[in-house]
């Protein structure tokens, strides 16, 4: 007499299929973004729709006067909602030589906010691992109808950042080379300028 094969509870069937999805998710990454029709910024030229800021905890040394300027975040960059970019090639100062700024369109604008949503950073980004040393980004961007959304980096110039910055640099100049410079890029410049130097 055969004996009827045994059925697999469905317990294990279902504990099997979340192992799956589970493991599929981690392969291939997270698949949730947001419908275009949410990728709305505001446009008014006082609003931060993306920005970057470098972690920079370095204790202050003893030869530090007490008039020296220390920042533990200096701004990297800037893109305001009429599309003025403020961004900083240097790393731990603010140096006006090292500044670069442009405006870029409202297309331009969408397809990095657009480049954001395909990596999942509006809805399923998770904060990477604290690079030992300390020092890190945080990259943060503000949509019209959603709160804002900022994420710590385990890299101090991870892949998003790369992409945002070779997008961004083709419109961007010297402000040495510019006749006049933006008021809110200047308040930048006068509240860092020769912090961190140390």
């Amino acid at each position: 007499m055969v004996k009827p094969k045994s059925k697999v509870p469905e317990t294990v069937i279902f504990l099997v299929s979340i192992v799956f999805l589970t493991s599929c998710q981690t392969f291939f990454g997270p698949t949730a973004t947001l419908p275009s029709s949410e990728l709305v910024y505001d446009n008014r030229s006082d609003v931060i729709v993306v920005h970057v800021d470098i972690h920079y905890p370095g204790v202050p040394r003893p030869t530090m006067s007490v008039d020296d300027c220390y920042r533990i975040f200096l701004p990297t960059l800037r893109i305001w909602g009429d599309g003025l970019v403020y961004y900083n090639e240097s790393w731990g100062n603010v140096d006006r030589s090292a500044v670069l700024s442009g405006t870029i369109g409202s297309d331009k604008l969408k397809g990095i906010l657009n480049y954001l949503n395909s990596q999942h950073f509006f809805t399923a980004w998770e904060h990477e691992d604290i690079n030992p040393a300390g020092t890190l980004l945080k990259i943060g961007a503000q949509l019209m109808h959603r709160p804002a959304v900022e994420y710590e980096t385990g890299e101090l110039i991870p892949a998003v950042y790369i992409k945002l910055i070779n997008t961004l640099k083709p419109e961007l100049v010297s402000i040495n080379d510019q006749k006049t410079i933006d008021p809110r890029i200047e308040s930048i410049l006068i509240e860092y300028n020769g912090c961190n130097k140390y």
